[in-house]
């Protein structure tokens, strides 16, 4: 799944960042953002719950790189990441962890349940 989002991630339009008009919207990233989203985006460590789940998380981390007024250490990647995903009142809406989610949500299922099998045959031979 952490692919197909990277993927769709590499593919977003690049922008250069200006002043906007009236009712203007940005359509893409300035480069260096566009960078800054790859550089953070990552998995967390597999863990195991007190209540026996597995699980792990798939997300972005840390702060831009282009320190602003209002973000001394810059912009913080989550915020970027969802504002790309989802609009804002400067941005277009740019979905592209949500398509890749869907795309290949039943083929990690999949694999998920054979090796959930193969764990369970692996035991049952024990």
């Amino acid at each position: 799944m952490a692919d197909a989002v990277k993927k769709n991630l590499t593919a977003l339009p690049e922008e250069r960042f200006r002043r906007l008009g009236k009712r203007e919207l940005f359509s893409g990233l300035p480069a260096r953002q566009k960078r800054d989203l790859e550089e953070s985006f990552g998995i967390t460590p597999i863990q195991i719950g007190g209540d026996g789940y597995i699980s792990a998380k798939v997300g972005f981390d840390g702060y831009g790189s282009n320190p602003t007024k209002k973000y001394p250490k810059g912009v913080p990647n989550q915020l970027l990441a969802r504002a790309v995903e989802s609009g804002s009142s400067v941005r277009q809406k740019t979905p592209f962890v949500r398509p890749a989610v869907t795309a290949v949500r039943k083929k990690a299922e999949a694999e998920m349940g054979r090796v959930v099998e193969e764990e369970i045959q692996k035991t049952m031979k024990e």
